[in-house]
């Protein structure tokens, strides 16, 4: 089948964008609320709360569990949620695929005879990008934790300084009893000093440091913090440049005036200079899968959650998208494939 109508591109990728947007709000959704679940399930383990409570020093004391069962079951509920809530996100996401794909193929079948063609495939794969970009800035990229499994905190007391007073006291006492008693509680044997030698456990894990956040929770965090160079940094080369690629490239690619007018065509040479910074930005959050490697004394974890496969999805998209701009804008203006590339 060959189509030569462009404008069955443009409805058909606005009905995708549609869908795909229904879509991708169910995933940051889901997204947002693993991450509050998450947080939430690590507030009852944390470290503060364990080792701060005097419940749990008392429970250690009587050898008891009952206030290690109450948080363990109240952390398995809340882990329970959390991951369902990243299930479901998951599952909205195959959704989205699916979607994808499916419109990808639909585009390439009825326009890989056509005049169009190249075209069509930049218009279908620019709305992909779109769609995967907005989901990669909004969804959680990396989680990153450190924590203790069952800490023990070695308890210890002076002997020399408990068991003279104790033994002092109980001979004092006797002095004081035993001519109305008969009965002497003086001691001559030594003291059990392991009485005052004791560990005390906190079960489970108690966690001391927990992360999980997207793009633009990072940029909120680094505005309220005040550190502006950074936040506009990762703001720009994360957010902004990649929207304006998008925008501009759609405009050269659909638009004749646009294509031939040389300012727009300057700005995409001058973009392109910045082609791999969103790339960049990307790898940036991968450097902290180094906390993973790290000997701080303690356990840690790092893991990377579907946020950064959006935004990488998105980056292979864009360049691919660049590749059929390019072939279908090369004759009509002198621009070179890495100055198109996202």
């Amino acid at each position: 089948m060959k189509i030569n109508n462009l404008l069955l591109v443009g409805i058909s990728s606005i009905v995708f964008l549609v869908i795909s947007f229904f879509y991708a709000q169910r995933i940051i959704d889901f997204g947002k609320s693993y991450q509050e679940t998450m947080h939430e399930h690590i507030e009852v383990l944390d470290f503060n709360k364990r080792l701060l409570s005097s419940k749990e020093w008392l429970a250690n004391g009587f050898n008891s569990d009952y206030e290690w069962d109450k948080k363990r079951i109240a952390s398995e509920s809340l882990l329970r949620v959390a991951e369902d809530e990243y299930r479901s996100a998951i599952n909205q996401s195959k959704y989205l695929i699916y979607i994808s794909i499916g419109f990808f193929f639909i585009v390439f079948i009825l326009y890989v005879r056509g005049e169009y063609f190249r075209k069509a495939m930049a218009g279908c794969l620019l709305a992909l990008s779109i769609c995967y970009l907005y989901i990669g800035i909004f969804t959680p990229m990396l989680e990153i934790s450190a924590f203790s499994e069952d800490l023990t905190i070695p308890i210890e007391l002076d002997t020399e300084l408990v068991s003279v007073p104790i033994s002092e006291g109980l001979n004092y006492a006797s002095e004081l009893t035993k001519e109305y008693t008969g009965l002497d509680l003086g001691t001559t044997d030594p003291l059990d000093y392991s009485l005052f030698k004791k560990n005390v456990v906190f079960k489970g894990r108690t966690y001391y440091f927990h992360q999980s956040k997207s793009i633009a929770d990072l940029i909120g965090i680094l505005f309220k913090d005040k550190n502006y160079v950074v936040a506009w940094a990762i703001l720009a080369f994360s957010v902004l440049l990649p929207v304006l690629k998008i925008l501009v490239t759609l405009l050269i690619t659909f638009i004749k005036p646009f294509r031939k007018n040389s300012g727009f065509l300057i700005f995409v040479k001058v973009i392109g200079k910045w082609s791999m910074a969103d790339v960049f930005v990307a790898s940036s959050f991968l450097v902290f899968l180094s906390f993973n490697n790290m000997n701080v004394g303690v356990q840690n974890d790092s893991k990377v959650l579907f946020g950064l496969y959006f935004f990488l999805a998105y980056v292979v998209i864009s360049i691919i998208a660049s590749i059929f701009v390019w072939f279908a804008i090369s004759r009509n203006a002198k621009i070179k494939l890495y100055e198109l590339a996202s």
